[in-house]
């Protein structure tokens, strides 16, 4: 199963870093977007996910 998972760094109410890490580990077929300076709120993201599902059968 595709999946795309976007995660900003600067995240008060998640462990980013953790997260990020932890789905590599288990879902290496995962693309992870990785936002170093963004936090919780992630804006601006529409694009990003109607390219992921237009690239992704």
């Amino acid at each position: 199963m595709p999946m795309q998972v976007t995660l900003g760094g600067r995240d008060r109410l998640i462990d980013s870093h953790g997260t990020r890490r932890r789905l590599q580990q288990t879902a290496p077929h995962a693309s992870v977007r990785f936002l170093p300076e963004t936090g919780h709120l992630l804006k601006n993201q529409a694009q990003p996910v109607l390219d992921f599902l237009l690239t992704t059968e």
